[in-house]
């Protein structure tokens, strides 16, 4: 079965000041899987709880150490829920699949009926992404008609549905801005044309600043640590940035970080919003930079923010590079062949790898392609070097459509198209998007879970040496 996401968002009657935050459980689903209850900042899981069914289907989940209205997640088996909590408080949310893949949630209690609002407009998103075939094929102005349609016909729903509410000014005010952050991540993040015609380093400002001008930077929202919000916030770093460098468009984004940093002291917002934004970007580019580069940036945050809640989260991401740059076999995966012959990591020890991994709807990655074949044209003495081009296109006729145009493109080409493939392949080798590229010795020893572009100087001299 499918993993499955279902973002819920729910705020719960509060006992007593002293008490756990608690969720209760129930489901007509006999599992022996645990519950793990976590949150997440910066996309660092900070743990809260596990708990197990009992034989009545049920079990309870007891936590501290939050405060406020958090988002926070529930994974269980291969279902993922998203639920906002608030603390020393409880809720109680009934889970039915009655033998379907997609169970029906709901919810009791005082706000039970916020949630299940909640719910309606995700399902709503949901449905109208699947059901509008060339809603990806949409040019700007069609989204931009589009995504008007849709705030048209959520806002009276919504206006209706508050006024039958009985909730304080604070909690319908940031329910809110919860809702609105729902339908940014929408417009902004999961428009793939618009995205990334405003995010290729591209001059695209009336695009970022039509974003920018429109994010609620609330203090109490920002602790929620909705993921929802928080990617639109990465998505706001991220148009700033490349805003940032425009006028600089033939040099390494990274030589760059260090003044971003800087000019982020010169947002007009908050302290806690700057620090945050730093330790933000920061985060992003351990995914961009070898690890000296980064541990540059770590140690600058440091001089600052040493004693900061954010740079305890910024040393355990650290440590988590470290482990996973410790010589250790490359974990497991398997793709197919342009034949449809299935090829595992393991089939390919003898050589050392380098790992494009790439989509044909990445417009970065597609950017480096002409690199790619630069580089293996002057490496074809390499005997002991195997160029590998893995896509993680899930249609694959788009993937061998493109093969067949790039003739250049040889070297062994694969693909991984099942959606649980490629989570599991993404978490493995800590991956949070493409263009990425890694760099497996000839013993199947991973080298480099993060390696320089073909585009960079530096591959070629490192993979010349092997």
């Amino acid at each position: 079965m499918k993993a499955q996401h279902y973002i819920l968002f729910l705020s719960i009657f509060t006992l007593n000041s002293f008490a756990n935050t608690q969720v209760h459980i129930t489901s007509d689903s006999l599992s022996k899987e645990p519950i793990f209850a976590y949150y997440q900042i910066l996309n660092q899981k900070i743990a809260l709880d596990t708990a197990y069914f009992n034989e009545t289907n049920s079990t309870s989940l007891s936590f501290e150490g939050i405060s406020g209205i958090k988002e926070i997640w529930l994974d269980w088996g291969k279902t993922t829920i998203n639920l906002l909590v608030k603390a020393e408080t409880e809720i109680s949310v009934n889970i039915e699949f009655k033998n379907s893949s997609q169970p029906k949630i709901r919810f009791s209690g005082i706000l039970g009926e916020v949630n299940n609002y909640v719910r309606q407009e995700q399902d709503f998103f949901r449905n109208f992404r699947y059901k509008e075939k060339k809603y990806f094929e949409w040019d700007k102005d069609e989204l931009t008609t589009g995504h008007k349609l849709i705030r048209d016909n959520l806002e009276p729903k919504r206006n209706s549905f508050f006024a039958k509410e009985d909730l304080n000014q604070e909690t319908e005010t940031l329910i809110r801005e919860i809702l609105n952050a729902n339908i940014f991540l929408f417009e902004f993040i999961w428009t793939p044309n618009l995205f990334s015609e405003a995010s290729n380093y591209s001059s695209d400002v009336k695009v970022a600043n039509s974003l920018i001008s429109r994010i609620e930077f609330d203090n109490k929202l920002l602790h929620t640590n909705t993921i929802n919000y928080h990617g639109i916030l990465s998505q706001m770093l991220r148009l700033e940035f490349f805003k940032f460098i425009v006028l600089l468009p033939e040099a390494e984004a990274k030589t760059h970080i260090v003044p971003f940093l800087n000019r982020i002291s010169e947002f007009p917002y908050n302290e806690e919003f700057k620090e945050y934004l730093k330790a933000s970007i920061i985060h992003e580019f351990s995914n961009a930079l070898s690890m000296k580069d980064w541990e540059e940036l770590l140690s600058l945050f440091e001089v600052e923010y040493g004693k900061s809640y954010y740079y305890s989260i910024l040393k355990k991401r650290h440590q988590e590079l470290i482990e996973l740059n410790r010589d250790k076999p490359a974990p497991y995966f398997e793709a197919l062949t342009v034949n449809g012959t299935s090829t595992a990591i393991s089939d390919l020890k003898g050589k050392w790898l380098y790992i494009d991994v790439w989509a044909t709807w990445c417009a970065p990655c597609i950017a480096e392609i002409p690199y790619s074949i630069k580089l293996q044209k002057e490496l074809a003495d390499k005997k002991n070097l195997l160029f590998v081009f893995l896509s993680i296109d899930q249609d694959k006729e788009k993937w061998l459509n493109y093969l067949a145009k790039q003739t250049e493109l040889t070297a062994l080409n694969l693909n991984m198209s099942n959606q649980e493939a490629i989570t599991n392949f993404y978490k493995s080798y800590d991956i949070s998007g493409v263009p990425r590229y890694i760099l497996i010795d000839d013993k199947g020893i991973l080298i480099e879970h993060n390696m320089t572009r073909p585009s960079e100087s530096e591959t070629l001299k490192r993979l010349k040496g092997l």
